[in-house]
């Protein structure tokens, strides 16, 4: 049975998504700006920064854009 309920409700999925989308979004933002700091130690394993960084670290963003803006929707319809 469906309330009229002013709060919005969220569904799971939307905030599944929400939840990836944030945390891929913070692994794109760390490939993109890991030259920047190099006294990380995860560096020391890595090498240093390329061209497949950047490309993954894009990727990674774009890819959070697209699961956050699918959990708006998902939000919007519930």
């Amino acid at each position: 049975m469906h309330t009229n309920n002013p709060r919005r409700r969220f569904s799971l999925r939307a905030v599944i998504d929400f939840l990836m989308g944030g945390i891929i979004g913070l692994l794109g933002i760390f490939f993109l700006t890991r030259g920047s700091f190099p006294s990380l130690p995860v560096n020391k394993h890595l090498g240093p920064p390329d061209s497949t960084d950047w490309m993954f670290g894009a990727l990674c963003v774009i890819y959070a854009g697209w699961r956050i803006i699918r959990g708006r929707k998902k939000s919007a319809e519930s």
